[in-house]
């Protein structure tokens, strides 16, 4: 049996309450981030394959399914949405013309970008906050271990508007 962290009870404790901070502050904004979707017409789905797709970069379907986490049919359904609406397309692999891939189009790329940065606008209550307090706040999180940042669902650098 291992015996854990190397902190005392009153560390541990202040721990707790700031990720329950950091916790309670994500949940309150859940909601306005499945707004976002919505109003681009995407499900959770959706957003995670545009996250994983990169302009110019053609996808197998295989290593999309790996990548999403889902079964071949999911990534499948996934790709005709996406494909519906203009933002990808199916190619073959010139290597091997058994393997599909996928390709965001350039409209794809265009409604990513906007995805992106109407999920990157502040909400009100966040521009209100004064210059010296958001300076904090932005110390505090990039102090924060690199392994606390981005993990499952990784946001490439050239979609971050900073």
């Amino acid at each position: 049996m291992s015996e854990g962290p190397s902190w005392d009870a009153g560390d541990a404790g202040v721990a707790q309450v700031v990720w329950g901070q950091i916790l309670d502050l994500a949940m309150h904004h859940r909601r306005r981030f499945f707004e976002v979707l919505s109003d681009f017409g995407f499900t959770f789905g959706d957003f995670r394959a545009l996250v994983v797709m990169e302009p110019g970069q053609p996808m197998p379907m295989g290593s999309l399914a790996q990548v999403w986490e889902c079964d071949a049919s999911n990534a499948t359904w996934v790709v005709d949405r996406l494909e519906e609406r203009g933002l990808v397309e199916r190619r073959t692999l010139p290597t091997d013309r058994r393997v599909k891939t996928v390709v965001l189009t350039d409209i794809g790329v265009k409604t990513k970008a906007e995805l992106f940065a109407a999920l990157y606008r502040p909400p009100a209550e966040f521009l209100e906050l004064d210059p010296e307090r958001l300076e904090a706040l932005k110390a505090a999180l990039e102090s924060l271990p690199p392994s606390m940042l981005g993990g499952g669902c990784p946001i490439p650098a050239s979609l971050r508007p900073f």
